[in-house]
């Protein structure tokens, strides 16, 4: 009889303990995790933090070694540098000494011309005469004409210089300064992403990568936890749906915590999950489970990751 009664007992607190369990909804504490992955193939020159270490916003994680981009840099300020000297030669045109100089050219060869003209003058009267013959009046027409071309030329090269550039070259240099001007906004900008830092406060979760070791392009080389961004991730039976509603209070407790922590439904998630390993019990192992977030008030913002915690469904 008393065995009886012993085993009686024991069947009805495991029926006790296994209504008790299946009311209770598990989850862990989860952060936001932010992955900073390399920018360029490049050596890591110098991890500046330590694991678990705090960070602001902009402070430096890693810096990878930017000596080929420190020249592409240099590269293109010389080529800015080169395009706005030569937008500054067309926008202020000729010096006064080189117009003074063509001046002086045109003058040169107006004098010339004259000179020429006369000389094939002076052969037509001789020829008319038959004291010279037609060869030499033929090369006296000739000088003359050429004479006559080059102060023509003279004179369009004085032109030039005096008249200035025209605005379609100006423009066309402009427009080169332009492009130089964003090529080199361009490598300056690549040249700043090689030193990875924080782009939120938060805590140092893992530094993939040692110092001396060169990464692949787009691989991780620091993960942070986002500050002020602690959820609860909860595992609830799909049958428990139509008793969740958003913004409601759902209180979640821990082994590690003297109270419960109250927490606000966030997100309920479309697509049902199979049954983690830690939700697991006899009655809903085949069972659809539903992952839902609850968002964390700020008192229980610096519980860490993975930290297990669990709804007690009424």
């Amino acid at each position: 009889m008393k065995v009886s009664t012993a085993i009686g007992c024991a069947l009805l607190s495991l029926l006790l303990s296994a209504c008790d369990e299946g009311h209770m909804i598990y989850g862990q504490v989860q952060h936001d995790r932010l992955l900073l992955t390399a920018t360029a193939n490049e050596m890591i020159r110098d991890v500046a933090v330590n694991k678990g270490q705090t960070v602001q916003v902009g402070d430096v994680l890693v810096q990878l070694d930017d000596t080929m981009q420190q020249q592409r840099v240099a590269q293109a300020t010389a080529e800015l540098q080169q395009r706005s000297a030569a937008l500054e030669l067309l926008q202020h045109g000729a010096r006064s000494e080189q117009r003074a100089a063509a001046s002086a050219r045109l003058d040169s060869a107006k004098a010339r011309a004259r000179d020429a003209k006369q000389q094939y003058q002076r052969a037509v009267r001789l020829k008319a005469q038959n004291l010279l013959a037609q060869a030499s009046l033929d090369q006296a027409k000739a000088a003359s004409d050429a004479a006559a071309a080059a102060v023509e030329d003279a004179s369009q090269q004085l032109a030039e210089l005096t008249n200035g550039n025209r605005s379609e070259q100006i423009r066309q240099a402009e427009a080169a300064v332009t492009a130089a001007q964003a090529a080199l906004a361009q490598e300056q900008k690549r040249l700043a992403d090689l030193t990875i830092r924080a782009t939120r406060a938060g805590l140092v979760d893992d530094l993939p990568y040692q110092q001396g070791e060169r990464v692949p392009l787009g691989a991780p080389v620091a993960v942070l936890q986002a500050e002020g961004t602690a959820y609860a991730r909860l595992y609830v039976p799909s049958t428990m749906l139509s008793q969740l509603k958003l913004g409601q209070t759902i209180e979640l407790h821990a082994d590690q915590l003297s109270a419960p922590v109250p927490g606000t439904l966030r997100q309920i998630h479309a697509q049902p999950v199979f049954t983690p390993y830690y939700a697991l019990n006899q009655e809903d192992r085949a069972q659809l489970m539903v992952l839902v977030e609850v968002a964390l008030p700020a008192a229980a913002q610096q519980l860490p990751s993975g930290l297990p915690v669990q709804w007690s469904q009424p």
